[in-house]
């Protein structure tokens, strides 16, 4: 059952942004243009009056997208805020909170994700959801040996049989639906895994192919010797013309270091969000670093890979149909999988009592 509440959310959340829209219509615009009209620095000065301190602004992926911009509280007694802005008036069409939310339509897709990612029993699941990946995939690996010694060719694995009825065309359909889906299923148990145990991958990462912090790399940068502090569009503008026409995404902001990401579109990406970060000094205005995620060293690019393979991003727009079409094949999988134990119990019984 724990697949199938994976499958069915896992489905949902490929379409997350079109469902969220058929949801919440009043966090959609008539806006067409290709560009938002309002600056990062009015979104900055819209979302800051609401309260706490502004983490990220994530530019409008399409057209009737709003502004996304994360405020962090910053006092215990507030909340962590989403803001939903119009991107060309700047308008607040409505809020989210980031944490503990509440069972209505504009957090649905939020607790959908949760469901997915933790069963909505919070983080210290993730070490049971992440050990049930690992069995799912350790599963798949002895099922593919259960399905090549039950036939007599290896070809006929992959088939179900013509005119096969009942419990044979149930086993047919499993044993041949595995298969079919083995290398996306076992790529989302593995990147699942991974996700879900972060820290003990991100620990073994670390031992095969070191890889720096990327705080303490950024701490380690030359600056400027005269620090002063530079409007946030003056850091923009150093970004978009060290990024020589790659399309900003989003900002996130560094305050513990004093540094701006802007992150931007490339030919290169993983999947979203932008895969090419430049970082900029908030006081001295200095380019700090120039990076993609392919240019990282082993180690982060490891560290990158789960999320856009996991979420199907690594494909581009395909991906996520693949991601339903794999979901559809995990759930008829359960579907096959309990009427074969249940028949098979049964057998069990009907020996027992005989």
């Amino acid at each position: 059952m724990w697949l199938a509440c994976m499958a069915i959310t896992g489905i949902a959340l490929s379409f997350s942004h079109e469902i969220d829209a058929m949801l919440n219509p009043e966090l959609s615009v008539a806006w067409r243009g290709s560009e938002p009209v309002l600056g990062l620095q009015d979104a900055w000065t819209i979302a800051g009056s609401a309260g706490g301190r502004v983490a990220r602004i994530d530019l409008p992926e399409a057209a009737g997208a709003p502004i996304v911009v994360d405020v962090r509280a910053d006092r215990p007694s507030s909340d962590n805020l989403r803001l939903m802005l119009h991107p060309g008036s700047g308008a607040v069409l409505g809020t989210r909170y980031l944490e503990d939310p509440p069972l209505d339509r504009r957090h649905m897709m939020g607790i959908v994700h949760r469901v997915h990612t933790d069963l909505l029993l919070g983080p210290a699941a993730a070490v049971l959801i992440g050990t049930l990946a690992i069995l799912w995939a350790a599963q798949q690996g002895a099922g593919i040996a259960l399905a090549f010694t039950s036939v007599k060719q290896p070809a006929d694995a992959f088939r179900v049989r013509r005119g096969a009825k009942g419990h044979k065309l149930v086993m047919d359909v499993h044993r041949a639906g595995g298969l079919w889906i083995l290398p996306a299923t076992l790529l989302l148990a593995l990147t699942g895994a991974a996700m879900s145990l972060y820290t003990q991958y991100e620990q073994a990462i670390g031992a095969l192919a070191p890889q720096q912090e990327l705080a303490t790399a950024i701490a380690r940068l030359p600056r400027s010797p005269d620090a002063f502090t530079i409007s946030l569009d003056q850091a923009l503008a150093a970004a978009t013309s060290k990024a020589a026409g790659d399309r900003l995404d989003r900002l996130d902001i560094l305050a513990e270091e004093a540094v701006y990401g802007f992150r931007f579109h490339s030919m290169r990406d993983l999947g979203a969000p932008g895969g090419r970060i430049v970082y900029v000094d908030m006081r001295s205005g200095r380019i700090l670093a120039d990076q993609h995620e392919t240019d990282l060293d082993e180690g982060r690019l490891a560290l990158a890979l789960p999320y856009p393979v996991h979420t199907g991003q690594i494909l581009g727009p395909p991906g996520r149909y693949l991601l339903v079409l794999t979901g559809v094949g995990i759930l008829v999988l359960t579907i096959t999988g309990l009427a074969i134990w249940r028949k098979k119990s049964r057998a069990r019984s009907f020996k027992r009592t005989a």
